[in-house]
């Protein structure tokens, strides 16, 4: 029997969902990447002049009945390395730092290491 943490009520799940999907469809997110906001405008998701999207609720629950339940991913060799599903945990170092912050320029990079 693995050990498990609940961090949340279980019947409060259903709730933080519901409330993060309102978010989405009133507030929606800031986004800066001209390349994001041109696919998600191929999707027929559009921004206000100040790049704030709103994200209908039908199309975020279509999105995640299409993603698939799992991910593996894969050493540089292509070897199958980690599969992120369900309630596996795995520590894979600098996989979602994709640019990062200079402390020295305050400007945005790609990692150098």
């Amino acid at each position: 029997m693995r050990p498990a943490l609940t961090v949340v009520d279980p019947v409060l799940l259903g709730r933080i969902v519901d409330e993060a999907l309102e978010v989405l469809a009133t507030s929606g997110v800031l986004i800066e990447d001209e390349r994001a906001l041109a696919r998600l405008a191929t999707v027929g998701i559009g921004t206000n002049t100040a790049r704030r999207v709103v994200f209908p609720r039908a199309q975020v629950e279509q999105a995640l009945a299409a993603a698939p339940s799992a991910v593996t991913l894969h050493t540089r060799d292509g070897a199958p390395h980690a599969t992120l599903a369900d309630d596996r945990v795995h520590f894979v170092p600098g996989s979602s730092a994709l640019r990062i912050l200079d402390r020295r320029t305050g400007a945005p990079r790609e990692p150098t290491s």
